[in-house]
């Protein structure tokens, strides 16, 4: 795979993967904008703008034009929003691969926001906004985010909530687009069987005449005191949805690769020490999953699971047992070289498709703002030893930054206080 890098006259920059085995070509344009950046009067609004931006524009006037563009040559067509970034993706042969151009540039030069699409676009999306929170294991996370990150832009759900839905206009929307999708904020990632000379000749043809203007950034996060640490959601379920978290790090710390590989250790697969011994010594869980998730400045270091509501104490006490563990009894050589190999294969196979390149190399240049490429990522997977392991658990696990949020029927909140303070 030979990665190659390019930018524009008014600052786009377009990153290449030359994958001759390839027979699709996968097109992503992702901006440097997502919940964050975002007021707590207009919470949602990125993702409303998204959503938009797929009702029609200037050469394709409605939905089904622009869906038809791509699907009636067998291509996938999509977009998400996240809290720092927002992707409109192309997948398609590579015959095909100038439509996927006209397309994707069409959709963030010359969106129609048409008012009435906008008003039933509105519905859409207060929908969606019931069908995540009427899904105790997808909720359970935006909890989660809301006692981690308390009256931060980190802490609210991407889609915002029904009443700031309910007030966006036209006019804030088209305010905040002109304003954030600006060149300067754009990557463009290609991957496939292309020249890379070639694709900056298409992106050129269509994009360099948009003039730059500044990228606003967001506000730092700053870290508060944790005055309540547990949320609970109590609901008539058949499962309880439980979210440990700790507090994390930013995927640009020293230390991030080595948290990646405490995660693997404690519940990633069915080999983990959480899926060992909460699921199959105790029997208390289907599953219990580990994951970091990063941000530019800040992240977290979460355990989810589901269990019996009357389990779930005993579920928490084992999962607050095992993290304490790693602790007493930090991971020998043998295991963390067989994590390591564990996290390097994943890693490699994860970017076997043109899909997961271009959504990978647009994710780093996004967010990170530099490729890391798969050889030196593998080797500072590699690079970690028992030393970091112990650094990483002693600075993040700490009694007083473990956070706890829980769907089912359970009892008052006060009840998990104790059980999540050792």
């Amino acid at each position: 795979m030979e990665i190659a890098q390019s930018t524009l006259s008014n600052g786009i920059t377009l990153v290449t993967a030359s994958m001759p085995h390839t027979r699709s070509v996968s097109v992503y344009y992702s901006f440097r904008v997502g919940a964050r950046y975002e007021p707590p009067e207009l919470a949602g609004i990125c993702h409303f703008i998204e959503h938009m931006l797929f009702k029609g524009t200037v050469n394709y006037p409605a939905a089904r034009l622009l869906s038809e563009a791509i699907e009636n040559v067998g291509g996938d067509f999509n977009g998400s929003t996240g809290k720092e970034s927002t992707e409109y993706s192309v997948k398609l042969v590579k015959e095909h691969q100038d439509r996927a151009f006209d397309v994707l540039t069409d959709l963030v030069r010359r969106p129609l926001f048409d008012p009435q699409e906008i008003e039933k676009e509105r519905r859409v999306i207060i929908e969606e906004l019931h069908m995540y929170h009427d899904t105790p294991q997808d909720w359970v996370q935006v909890l989660l985010d809301e006692v981690v990150f308390p009256e931060h832009p980190l802490g609210r759900e991407v889609i915002g909530t029904a009443e700031t839905v309910g007030a966006i206009t036209r006019e804030q929307m088209l305010e905040f687009m002109a304003t954030h999708y600006v060149p300067s904020a754009l990557i463009i990632s290609v991957a496939g069987d292309i020249r890379h000379a070639d694709v900056l000749d298409a992106i050129r043809q269509r994009l360099e005449d948009w003039p730059d203007a500044p990228a606003p950034h967001f506000a730092p996060y700053t870290a508060t005191p944790y005055s309540k640490r547990v949320r609970v959601d109590q609901r008539k379920t058949e499962q309880t949805n439980l979210c440990l978290a700790f507090p994390s790090l930013g995927y640009g710390d020293p230390d991030y690769d080595a948290l990646t590989v405490l995660s693997a250790i404690l519940g990633e697969g069915m080999s983990s020490r959480l899926f060992q011994s909460v699921r199959e010594d105790l029997g208390l869980v289907y599953d219990i999953n580990s994951a970091v998730i990063g941000f530019h400045e800040t992240g977290l270091f979460e355990i989810t699971a589901g269990c019996e509501p009357a389990q779930a104490d005993a579920v928490i006490a084992a999962t607050v047992a095992e993290v304490r563990r790693i602790q007493a009894e930090p991971p020998r050589a043998a295991e963390v070289r067989r994590i390591k190999d564990y996290v390097r294969g994943r890693l490699a196979i994860s970017l076997e498709d043109t899909g997961s390149v271009a959504s990978w190399l647009a994710s780093q240049l996004t967010l990170r703002g530099a490729i890391r490429p798969l050889e030196v990522m593998l080797a500072q997977i590699d690079a970690v030893e028992v030393d970091d392991l112990v650094r990483v658990a002693q600075r993040l696990i700490v009694p007083k930054r473990l956070c706890l949020a829980a769907i089912g029927p359970l009892l008052k909140m006060s009840h998990y206080v104790p059980i999540v303070t050792w």
